[in-house]
């Protein structure tokens, strides 16, 4: 105690203001105060109950203090000692007064706050119109069914209505906070919220009004924009452009419209080339056709000169070659028959036979339709590169063999060499320019291949090249056109 006295003085000395002092209990109940008083307080209700609960510090209903007659609540607290065992207790005797300046010291809009303890006594001073202790609330419910009644409706002396709310003090067991606040006080907030919240409404409002605006502005002036290109284009100005760089699904629509005038362009400059080939092609034709029967009449004339000097061989080949023209002019027409077509190819077959003599040898082997309709002229070039490529180089001369046969509504044709064949780089150069992709080489060939696939498509025309030194064998594929099909 002598050691522990200068400290419990020193507390007394610095929280004067608050405490009217502090103790020292031994666990018999025997307490010393700071004014050097010894009393005994086994029989106060804070030390038994704090016995009773072995609760770490309980606080006592407000008493009158001995030493001045001023209201005091006591904060009983245990001492531990070694191995947490009660060493004694010490005692804060906090002055009422304080306490209740500390409670009307928080303000929430015109309320003030006060204080309820453990057994329902009321420490505030009269506050905002309101007199606590004499609301009805506490006169016909008492203080512990108001304080399940947050929000309990109340009206003060001068007839203001306001509402009574409670917060327990979580430190304090069986205390708490009170406070009364006004309807007009809380309702103040509210409305200037709601005030503010129009405000921000109506502002809000605007500027959707003026986004949405913006919004349609910049959807519908693209659109207007590409809806006057699109009526351009069709009134026949295809160099319309839409230039607007959008990444959005208009942007997209204009990046296809431009894309399909590109196209249409492409299309027409093509469908123009074409126009001037097809020109180039009749005019070409017309320039064949000019006095074709001063031609046939002076081949004539030849014949009979040759045939009235015993020159047969030379009469044959004239007649052969007289029809061979006849056939190549056919009066301008596209088409002929299978027939008219093996025709021709003999007539050519029986002249190129006369000049080489035991050199060539041919042979064609037709077992389809003869009236079969196919564009004319597509054998005699075929079998012209196999002579002169193939049959002419080579010191022994050869054969060509023609084999035609239908299979599955198909004409299938065959011109077969047996002259000196070709190198694998010639033979690949030759497949790349028939398909288009390499340099031109073949030009009858081509020629041959590009007209069946106008006429037929892709699938269609020189189907295999085949080569080697054994020769060299083309195939063709014609579909069925015409005649008993």
């Amino acid at each position: 105690m002598t050691r522990i006295k200068p400290y419990m003085r020193a507390f007394d000395a610095q929280h004067d203001d608050a405490f009217e002092s502090f103790g020292i209990c031994d666990e018999e109940g025997m307490m010393w105060i700071s004014d050097d008083t010894v009393i005994d307080i086994r029989d106060r209700e804070y030390f038994q109950r704090i016995q009773e609960t072995g609760a770490d510090f309980v606080i006592s209903d407000p008493i009158i203090s001995k030493s001045n007659e001023e209201p005091i609540v006591i904060i009983h607290h245990r001492i531990f000692g070694v191995e947490d065992k009660t060493s004694g207790y010490v005692n804060a005797a906090i002055r009422l007064s304080k306490l209740s300046e500390l409670a009307s010291e928080v303000v929430v809009e015109d309320g003030q706050g006060w204080l309820v303890d453990g057994s329902d006594h009321i420490f505030t001073p009269t506050q905002a119109g309101y007199e606590v202790t004499e609301l009805e609330a506490f006169q016909t419910l008492g203080a512990a069914a108001v304080r399940d009644q947050q929000g309990y409706r109340v009206e003060g002396q001068n007839g203001q209505e306001g509402r009574l709310f409670l917060a327990p003090l979580k430190s304090v067991p069986g205390w708490q906070m009170g406070i009364v606040i006004s309807e007009e006080a809380m309702a103040a907030p509210t409305q200037k919220l709601i005030t503010s919240l129009m405000g921000l409404g109506g502002g809000i409002l605007l500027i959707a009004v003026f986004l949405v605006g913006v919004i349609i502005s910049g959807i519908f002036r693209p659109m207007n924009r590409l809806t006057a290109l699109i009526e351009q284009a069709g009134a026949g100005d295809l160099s319309v452009r839409f230039e607007e760089k959008r990444r959005d699904e208009i942007g997209r629509l204009g990046e296809r419209f431009n894309w399909l005038l590109g196209q249409i362009q492409d299309l027409i400059g093509q469908v123009k080339e074409k126009e001037k080939e097809k020109q180039r092609a009749e005019m070409t034709a017309l320039q064949a056709q000019i006095q074709p029967h001063f031609l046939y009449n002076t081949l004539d004339t030849i014949q009979w000169k040759a045939l009235e000097h015993g020159a047969d061989e030379a009469a044959d080949m004239i007649q052969a070659l007289s029809k061979f023209f006849r056939y190549s002019l056919n009066q301008g027409k596209e088409w002929t028959s299978l027939e008219n077509e093996v025709q021709q190819i003999r007539n050519y077959l029986f002249i190129q036979k006369i000049r080489y003599e035991e050199r060539l040898q041919f042979e064609i082997d037709c077992r389809a339709d003869m009236q079969w309709e196919i564009p004319k002229l597509i054998l005699q070039p075929l079998v012209e590169n196999a002579i002169y490529h193939g049959i002419k180089p080579k010191a022994k001369g050869g054969s060509i063999r023609i084999e035609i046969y239908e299979e599955a509504r198909r004409l299938e044709i065959a011109i077969c060499d047996t002259g000196i064949g070709m190198e694998p780089m010639a033979l690949r150069k030759l497949r790349e320019s028939v398909a288009g992709d390499g340099e031109s080489l073949g030009v009858g060939m081509k020629n041959v291949q590009r007209r069946l696939q106008l006429v037929y498509g892709k699938a269609y025309g020189i189907t295999r090249i085949l080569s080697g030194s054994g020769g060299t064998r083309i195939e063709l594929r014609i579909p069925k056109r015409g005649g008993q099909g």
